[in-house]
């Protein structure tokens, strides 16, 4: 993937099919998640093996219609494309999603595609056109030097049906010298609240403060309330609009007419 690109999940499949990487056998990964298959069967959780080259599952567990709710047939012999199509995931949240992605492959600097681990929930609309969450973990699964992607695999799990209705797409990269996992990226976008009313009130007065070049302190003075309870807003105003900064905030309030 290009860093400049802007494409969906569902064009990337298609863009990535064209690419000749010869034939490769997935036995290796295929038995890797045979062997925790049976007991993540205890939690309602399945694994699966996915080409991008064919487009295919190579594998998929037991379980799998209970957690996105079509029957493990379709999804092998529709494969990747089949559960694309049947995710509801907005053009929009879709891009920023791919478009961290390729940020992220376009600055590993030390590291490489290997040392990452992605961590998503997605909503997917089932056999009976109802929508429903699943939880998704999965590696990568690359081929020669250059570490070109193939494939990936991982395991799934349902995700219990709450109030609120989020996409979470999370990227984590392995600290060799701790061996530990730690996120390098983070993505929330929530679904069935209006993107104009993300913010409370007391928020968007914070944000028109922030607009205007005053920190943390000053909007405290301005607004008769304490440094931290503003720190603890501008956090949750980050998080919630997924602004990296001040200055990706402003840019979301002039966007949706806050400002």
């Amino acid at each position: 993937m290009q860093k400049k690109s802007s494409i969906t999940y569902l064009q990337y499949l298609e863009k990535i099919k064209s690419r000749d990487t010869g034939n490769h056998d997935f036995i290796q990964h295929i038995d890797e998640v045979v062997s925790v298959s049976r007991f993540l069967k205890n939690f309602s959780a399945t694994v699966f093996v996915a080409d991008f080259q064919n487009g295919t599952y190579p594998y998929i567990g037991e379980g799998i219609e209970d957690i996105v709710g079509h029957s493990t047939e379709s999804i092998m012999e529709g494969g990747l494309m089949f559960i694309a199509h049947m995710m509801r995931v907005p053009d929009y949240i879709d891009k920023k999603c791919m478009m961290e992605q390729a940020k992220l492959y376009n600055n590993l600097n030390d590291k490489k595609l290997s040392d990452l681990r992605f961590k998503s929930i997605f909503p997917i609309l089932d056999k009976q056109k109802k929508k429903r969450f699943y939880y998704q973990q999965y590696k990568l699964i690359l081929q020669g030097y250059e570490e070109i992607p193939i494939g990936f695999y991982g395991f799934l799990s349902k995700v219990p049906l709450a109030g609120e209705e989020k996409i979470i797409q999370q990227i984590e990269v392995l600290n060799t010298e701790k061996n530990e996992w730690e996120d390098c990226s983070s993505l929330e976008f929530y679904l069935n609240v209006d993107e104009n009313k993300l913010l409370s009130k007391r928020e968007i007065e914070i944000l028109k403060w922030i607009s205007e070049g005053l920190n943390s302190v000053e909007i405290a003075a301005k607004l008769y309330i304490s440094v931290h309870t503003v720190k603890t807003h501008r956090k949750n105003m980050l998080k919630r609009t997924n602004s990296a900064n001040a200055s990706d905030l402003v840019c979301y309030g002039v966007e949706h007419h806050l400002l």
